[in-house]
């Protein structure tokens, strides 16, 4: 294997936010302009990823595989069942994944697992994945069980992803981290967006790709800063469009107002001209009379 590709910075554009506007605020959001460059770094043959929901990362790993034309085999492992209190059902969920996938990625090689995690393991021979994303359940159980039973099918210098490895309300995933980091030597991990890590724990050979590429020291912290600033951005445009929301709505009220007013005012003309007729008639009458 050689690779000496530089490490690039991207400034991609999400097309499935255009169909569901809520992955720009996704858990998951702050990681997909790391994630989307990763792949045009990494370039690997086979990704699965274990938990998809609403597809935050899955469809920034569709972008990348489209925008750089990668030959990428991409895998979602999910029930698509449903969150408890959610707004819509897992079977709605799953198909706005579908229809996602089909509207804007139709050319990507991808592959929707509708079951289990331990149900899609047949479907992968030992040592085919290139990437791995585990993002399934957040106890130090689930996470632990996901991680051991799926590393076998880890190529050798394979990566690992783990979501929510600084999250405010999963400390079972957070638990997890920090004992994967003391048992391997070879990470990095990013504490926004409920934090990413990112673990080589079959060899070190992308790591030192990326060591070599300045990654760590001119481009790491830039994603932290960008995914504030995206954030801070996408919150803006999104007040930005209910202020206007709002302005419309006032100025069709006005507008709702002025017309009443002017028919009150036609209406209270009428009267007056009434009145005026009726006075001009018991003019004539008593002139009559």
């Amino acid at each position: 294997m050689n690779h000496d590709e530089p490490w690039v910075v991207s400034d991609p554009s999400y097309d499935a936010d255009q169909l569901n506007p809520k992955l720009k605020f996704a858990y998951w959001e702050g990681h997909r302009d790391f994630a989307y460059d990763l792949l045009h770094f990494v370039r690997p043959a086979r990704l699965v990823e274990l938990g998809s929901q609403y597809g935050c990362s899955l469809f920034t790993f569709c972008q990348a595989v489209r925008d750089f034309k990668l030959n990428t085999e991409i895998n979602a492992v999910d029930m698509w069942s449903g969150d408890i209190g959610a707004e819509i059902t897992g079977e709605e969920v799953y198909a706005l994944v579908q229809k996602t996938a089909a509207t804007y990625y139709p050319e990507v090689k991808l592959h929707l697992f509708q079951m289990r995690f331990d149900q899609a393991l047949p479907d992968f021979a030992n040592e085919s994945i290139d990437i791995l994303h585990i993002d399934g359940g957040h106890t130090f159980e689930d996470v632990e069980r996901d991680f051991t039973t799926w590393l076998p099918k880890l190529k050798e210098n394979g990566i690992v992803l783990f979501h929510d490895v600084y999250s405010p309300i999963d400390q079972g995933s957070c638990d997890h981290w920090e004992k994967t980091k003391r048992e391997y030597d070879c990470y990095f991990d990013f504490t926004h967006s409920c934090g990413l890590g990112v673990l080589f724990p079959k060899g070190r050979y992308w790591y030192d790709k990326l060591e070599a590429a300045g990654f760590f020291k001119y481009y790491k912290d830039l994603y932290f800063y960008r995914s504030k600033y995206k954030y801070t951005q996408a919150r803006f445009d999104e007040l930005k469009g209910l202020y206007e929301e709002r302005y419309q709505a006032i100025e069709q009220q006005s507008k709702m107002i002025d017309e009443r007013d002017a028919r009150i005012a036609a209406d209270e003309k009428l009267v007056a001209e009434k009145d005026a007729a009726i006075a001009s008639q018991a003019k004539m009458i008593d002139e009559r009379d």
